[in-house]
């Protein structure tokens, strides 16, 4: 069973490799307007950009709620 800190570590991995993921959509989405492709991945970004905040922001949440009870006792 992991720690706390040891979970949200694996949790911060996971969310670098969602950035990743976002990274390559963008650099598809800079592509010809014209293409099927970087129209998909525009209206994926639309929709994946926002839940990454999201879960960048509980994650960023859950860390400092962890350092608070660790620096407690």
């Amino acid at each position: 069973m992991l720690t706390p800190m040891q979970q949200l570590a694996y949790e911060a991995l996971e969310l670098q490799g969602l950035c990743d993921g976002a990274e390559a959509l963008f650099g598809l989405a800079c592509g010809d307007r014209r293409d099927p492709d970087t129209k998909k991945a525009r209206n994926a970004l639309h929709v994946y950009l926002p839940l990454l905040a999201e879960r960048a922001g509980a994650l960023n949440t859950a860390l400092e709620a962890e350092e608070r009870r660790q620096q407690a006792g």
